[in-house]
């Protein structure tokens, strides 16, 4: 007889899961197995669940957790999960937990009370189901604060439903997915006349990997400049933030080294050298800016929506301007800053003729105020359309330009400049335009009337036209009470009356004048360049700025003016910095000192907001002569020889 064989078998099941069952061994003595046969003894092995191939590998699923029962010193957490399991909290002050609390064993309705907690405190808390298989599910990190103490009576949180992404198993150690605790040491409880070294420190209990801040609410982050120990459990950090005056709402965010970051609450950074200043300001309507008269008052008609446009320095948080005229009531409009390009701008409307005074008061984050005049505005009336006796109001007045392509005269279109064209006469027989540089000519039409043409005309800067126009009634026939028009294609002509367009001012002469000019000492390049440097010489000191639409074009002009020898040119731009003047002077190639004045401090001295403007300064530093607007070589040349 054949005598029995002993043998061991390791079985792999794969990956495939199955439900549990009995195990059998066969064995054959053929290579095809056609003829097995069953072993006998204790071949048979039990499979269970999770005991790897075939068995249950999916956590317990929890949802619908409830905060309930809250007293002073305790709680009660229930929830549900779908199949049976243990119920278990982890609690703690913190989200390290360090306390656990148990309750049923083996149930899919779950519920944990805890005690002994201190009164008026927050805990965080981790709900935890582990089914017979050994498979764990997890809430993740909550929260739930204790009443206040001596309170009776149930006080009940409020419900917070859940469903969790299950787990196959209870992860050792607990994930860390909470950031750096970050603090900043400095106070911030006053302003600064200059920005201060920011001091803080971070902790992980990781490593801190990087820390960053931000000076604009958490749009725009920086490394810190220094880390005392980095990539360590905690490490202090400094910086010093490079600011001109403002409020700026500062946060600090640090990360660890498995990228889970934290960000300190906003706090605001007053930075106040300065009180608030005004800079250059600029009319505008539509694309074309508009050119004030030389003693800086803008002349423009009534009636339309003009944008002022002003910088400014010293950190103000408002600036509003006021709008005075003699018999008008006071027009109040606050401006608006743009992100971009820190300039700040609001729409003015002037609907009575006249002259007008604006005024303009800011104040900054450290209650630093001013009130102060700011320019003149002239408004004109409107042109008047009549019959030589009584207003026209049923006719329309358009404007042709000469296209430099074609050569031909083409209907000007004004609704990129905010006006109508052609434009219908008011009720009065008013109507009122404002035509950038161009040569135009302008055709009046009413029924009853010969239609009116001007002689053609040219304007060399943006200018007002107001002028008042006279139609002569075309021929008609008389029955009776009826006047019948007869066809009269003829037309008559007039001139433009440019001189009404302008206006005399009786804004005074600037108070500069037969005065030294303000000392200064101004970067230009690397060299400084001072106002004890330029006498000896006639000098023209233009001021402008890089934003003005024009500033290019009166640059090229200062340009080739300052290849006379026997004067000096210099061009200030006022509230700028000195390395951005710095790369606009190197990218033009501008041959004369174009320097910075980032205070705005010399046009501050002067009371000149109005620009460009021109001044021109003796041998000895004594002011002559201050005008406003866009100049050629020869206007310049004129204002020096005077």
């Amino acid at each position: 007889a054949a005598l029995p064989a002993y043998f061991s078998l390791n079985v792999t099941a794969g990956s495939t899961e199955g439900d549990p069952g009995d195990w059998t061994v066969e064995v054959a003595d053929d290579s095809g197995g056609a003829s097995p046969t069953t072993c006998t003894g204790s071949t048979s092995v039990s499979i269970t669940a999770g005991g790897g191939g075939g068995g249950d590998t999916t956590a317990p699923t929890i949802s619908d957790i409830v905060v309930s029962d809250v007293t002073d010193s305790q709680v009660k957490i229930t929830w549900t999960t779908d199949e049976a399991g243990s119920s278990v909290v982890d609690y703690g002050t913190t989200d390290e937990y360090g306390s656990t609390a148990t309750g049923d064993a083996s149930t899919t309705s779950h519920s944990v009370t805890i005690g002994s907690l201190s009164a008026n405190t927050t805990y965080h808390y981790n709900v935890k189901t582990t089914d017979s298989a050994s498979n764990t599910g997890e809430s993740g990190d909550n929260t739930f604060s204790t009443a206040k103490a001596g309170t009776t009576g149930t006080t009940v949180t409020g419900t917070v439903t859940t469903t969790t992404s299950s787990v196959k198993a209870t992860p050792t150690p607990v994930p860390d997915t909470t950031g750096p605790y970050v603090v900043i040491e400095s106070k911030l409880d006053k302003p600064f006349t200059q920005a201060p070294a920011i001091i803080g420190t971070a902790t992980d209990k990781s490593f801190v990997a990087s820390i960053e801040y931000s000076v604009d609410d958490g749009h725009n982050w920086l490394p810190v400049d220094f880390i005392d120990k980095p990539n360590t459990a905690r490490t202090d950090f400094s910086f010093t933030p490079q600011l001109l005056d403002g409020n700026y709402v500062l946060k600090v965010r640090a990360k660890d080294g498995k990228g889970n970051a934290s960000t300190t609450d906003g706090g605001t950074l007053i930075v106040d050298r300065l009180p608030p200043r005004i800079g250059g300001v600029v009319f505008s309507l539509g694309p074309q800016e508009l050119i004030p008269a030389a003693n800086g008052t803008y002349i423009v008609p009534v009636g339309l929506d003009y944008k002022i446009t002003l910088s400014a320095v010293g950190g103000p948080l408002s600036i509003d301007i006021s709008v005075k005229g003699k018999g008008e009531s006071e027009q109040v409009t606050s401006l608006k800053k743009n992100p971009d390009n820190g300039l700040w701008s609001a729409f003015l409307r002037f609907e009575n003729p006249g002259d007008y005074t604006l005024f303009v008061d800011s104040v900054d984050g450290a209650d630093n105020t001013i009130h102060k005049e700011l320019v003149h505005v002239t408004v004109l009336p409107s042109g008047i359309v009549t019959d030589g006796v009584a207003p026209v109001g049923n006719g329309t007045i358009a404007v042709y330009y000469l296209d430099d392509a074609t050569k031909r005269f083409v209907l000007w279109d004004g609704s990129g400049y905010g006006q109508l064209n052609p434009q219908p006469f008011t009720p009065e027989g008013g109507y009122r335009l404002y035509l950038p540089t161009g040569t135009y000519y302008v055709r009046i039409a009413a029924g009853g009337y010969k239609t009116l043409v001007s002689s053609i005309f040219t304007i060399n800067q943006p200018a007002p036209i107001v002028s008042n126009f006279t139609l002569t009634r075309a021929r008609a026939l008389r029955l009776w009470r009826w006047l019948i028009p007869l066809p009269d294609f003829t037309q008559t002509t007039t001139a433009i009356n440019l001189s009404s367009s302008q206006a005399t001012s009786s804004t005074a002469i600037p108070a500069i004048v037969n005065q030294e000019f303000p000392y200064f000492s101004l970067v230009s390049d690397t060299a400084s360049l001072t106002s004890n440097s330029l006498r000896g010489k006639p000098t023209l000191i233009s001021i402008l700025n890089t934003w003005l639409p024009q500033a290019s074009a009166q640059l090229a002009v200062l340009s080739e003016l300052a290849t006379k020898t026997e004067i000096n040119v210099v061009a200030i731009m006022p509230q700028e910095t000195v390395s951005s003047i710095t790369i606009f002077k190197k990218r033009a190639g501008y041959g004369f000192p174009v320097v910075a004045d980032p205070d705005g401090a010399i046009i501050e001295a002067m009371g000149i907001h109005t620009l460009p403007a021109h001044v021109v300064v003796n041998r000895k530093g004594v002011v002559q002569s201050v005008q406003t607007g866009l100049f050629s070589k020869e206007d310049l040349l004129d204002m020096l020889v005077r």
